[in-house]
């Protein structure tokens, strides 16, 4: 993972990380009917799940690897770098 993941995991309370845990537990295994997720526009193979204010951006290759990109709260600067 990138620091900047890194960095806002670890700002996170509790409940919070729980939350994003599940998230990226559920992305993992590929269990995504229950999560609102959307492919990003203009980008190949990238997605995002929202949940209330917090976003996880992810991006998937062709052999089914996951990638995290970006894990943040919803501000103008979310997409902005991906």
């Amino acid at each position: 993972m990138a620091d900047q993941v890194k960095k806002f995991l670890a700002r996170l309370n509790r409940k919070e990380l729980e939350l994003v845990e599940a998230l990226l537990l559920d992305i993992r295994n590929d269990e995504l009917e229950h999560l609102d997720c959307k492919p990003l526009k203009g980008v190949k193979n990238t997605f995002r799940v929202r949940k209330g204010r917090l976003r996880v951006v992810y991006s998937r290759n062709a052999a089914g690897a996951i990638k995290i990109l970006q894990i943040s709260y919803r501000d103008e600067q979310t997409y902005r770098h991906i």
